[in-house]
């Protein structure tokens, strides 16, 4: 964990939002601590968002950065941010008690940039501190090129499964043309899906030498790229959650799935005399992604 202004020296307002901090290489966290307006069922945060894109893992918006946002959340969250181009690796399957390597590993790529990871795990000994005790696996995502490399391994193989299944999410993007997957150099057979609802291009190989590297390669289609927000469904979850007249809420509605632009939306909604809550939360969802 840490503040801010240690990525961001420069930046007067990352000095403004103490409570705001990175969360290891590929997040950033914005607490909440604020009461919950009763009526919105929902709490905010103004937080700070560097320059760039920046995705909530929790509901895949993605925010335009280099700006503050007021962010409303339920009890249940909380904003934590994906930079465009993180890369989270994440261990597969239920939990389960103990410290082995798992077989399976889910890999959470966020688009928008590219990105690096190595992956350090080590053989659970007393002297696993130290690298030569130690398995690192790079993992590299190419935006521009639409790749996606996992490994080969590198170091002591003891303690880390010598073949593992790799669950692989692309997260915020078009649907792709077509998904090449190999490994080694051979054509996989591997499991592609898009989801439409969450933006999100899944792969699944299974078996994967600890040795081999693992390679997806997207082609465009029609239009690979990074994939709009869907403001029209998470503004609906909003109003199902509001305390207000359904007259308004079916005023509201109608405005932001009228397809107009977004600066004449927010112009109407201003108009409605809407609570200050309400028109916040409708403000972060409506002007997310605007540039």
């Amino acid at each position: 964990m840490e503040p801010l202004y240690y990525e961001h020296p420069e930046a007067a307002e990352a000095y403004e939002v103490p409570n705001q901090f990175l969360f290891g290489s590929e997040l950033m966290v914005a607490p909440i601590v604020s009461p919950r307006d009763r009526a919105l069922h929902r709490a905010s945060v103004t937080a700070w968002l560097p320059p760039g894109d920046w995705f909530d893992v929790f509901t895949g918006t993605r925010y335009r950065g280099g700006r503050r946002v007021q962010m409303f959340r339920t009890l249940e969250s909380i904003p934590v941010l994906a930079r465009a181009g993180a890369i989270l690796p994440l261990a597969a399957g239920p939990p389960a008690n103990g410290v082995a390597c798992p077989e399976r590993i889910a890999v959470r790529v966020f688009g928008g940039a590219s990105g690096t990871f190595e992956l350090v795990e080590d053989d659970g000994s007393g002297a696993a501190g130290r690298r030569e005790h130690q398995v690192r696996t790079p993992i590299v995502f190419d935006w521009d090129a639409g790749s996606l490399r996992v490994g080969p391994a590198h170091g002591s193989a003891d303690g880390v499964p010598r073949t593992r299944a790799w669950e692989i999410a692309i997260e915020g993007i078009n649907r792709p043309g077509a998904v090449r997957v190999t490994a080694g150099g051979r054509e996989l057979d591997a499991v592609a899906e898009y989801d439409e609802q969450a933006a999100t291009l899944r792969v699944a190989a299974e078996g994967i030498d600890a040795t081999e590297a693992l390679t997806l390669t997207l082609t465009a289609g029609d239009g690979f790229g990074l994939a709009p927000n869907r403001t029209v469904p998470a503004v609906e979850r909003l109003l199902t959650d509001v305390h207000a007249e359904f007259a308004v809420k079916g005023e509201v509605y109608a405005l932001v799935a009228s397809g107009t632009p977004s600066a004449a939306v927010v112009a109407a909604l201003a108009g409605l005399g809407l609570d200050d809550g309400l028109m916040g939360a409708l403000l972060e969802l409506i002007l997310a992604d605007a540039g």
